[in-house]
């Protein structure tokens, strides 16, 4: 038997009530992540946007993470 399997048969034996609770739970879940993903791609479009017209400008990767790796030796 999955794990969903058992999750399932467990949920089946719950009261109405908080049957309905956990669908409830699960259903905002995925609606939180779809929220979640749209604003990294919100963000994302507005970040290639500003490169693309010269409003930002991009760091090399090496460069960064030099930064980052000289900062945790101090």
């Amino acid at each position: 038997m999955t794990v969903l399997q058992e999750i399932e048969n467990k949920a089946y034996k719950l009261p109405l009530k908080e049957r309905g609770k956990l669908i409830h739970n699960l259903i905002a879940s995925i609606d939180n992540a779809s929220q979640d993903y749209e604003a990294y791609d919100k963000e994302i479009k507005r970040r290639v946007s500003a490169i693309r017209s010269g409003k930002a400008v991009g760091i090399p990767a090496e460069e960064v993470f030099s930064k980052i790796a000289s900062s945790f030796s101090k």
